[in-house]
């Protein structure tokens, strides 16, 4: 049973070598188009002076040794690293400490959490809604184009459908002009 068993995973192994390669290669290499060359390219650029890209010349550690000769880019720079590193820190405390309020079964934790977590929900909620209604008015637009064109009446969805399609025909005049 063991060398069975040793012989299955042997087996997988090779074809996991084999055709890994073949399945990371297009992903590795979008990695390499999309994130490391323009690094590479962007440490290089940063150590020359140009005005084009083709006319770039070398000239070292000069562009970072003016930078942070500048008082002001100074003062910038550590006044947004204190900010970063003192947010991160208060965010993080705070978190810690609603969620371990929120482990400790106090009554009303659930519902503090349904009125925390709720934000996050609107916006995907709105957006669902505003697709569906998008689709809905394509769909009638799409209907309406294909039936004067066509002569053939495709189906009716539903109720709002129909009003929908009502109020875009009266409502604006859009699709009894002939646009298409």
């Amino acid at each position: 049973m063991k060398s069975k068993k040793n012989a299955n995973t042997n087996s997988l192994q090779k074809a996991t070598r084999r055709w890994g390669v073949l399945f990371m290669g297009p992903v590795l290499i979008a990695f390499i188009i999309g994130f490391v060359w323009p690094f590479i390219q962007g440490i290089w650029l940063s150590m020359c002076q140009f005005r084009l890209i083709s006319d770039a010349k070398f000239i070292g550690f000069g562009n970072y040794v003016k930078t942070f000769q500048d008082a002001s880019f100074r003062h910038a720079f550590w006044y947004t690293a204190m900010f970063a590193v003192v947010s991160l820190v208060i965010i993080n405390v705070l978190a810690f400490t609603v969620a371990y309020v929120l482990t400790l079964g106090i009554k009303g934790s659930n519902l503090y959490r349904i009125v925390f977590f709720m934000p996050n929900l609107i916006g995907g909620i709105v957006l669902g809604i505003i697709g569906i209604v998008l689709c809905s008015v394509n769909y009638v637009i799409y209907k309406n184009v294909v039936t004067k064109k066509t002569k053939q009446v495709l189906p009716v969805i539903d109720q709002t459908e129909e009003k929908l399609s009502n109020v875009l025909e009266n409502g604006n005049g859009l699709l009894n002009a002939d646009l298409i």
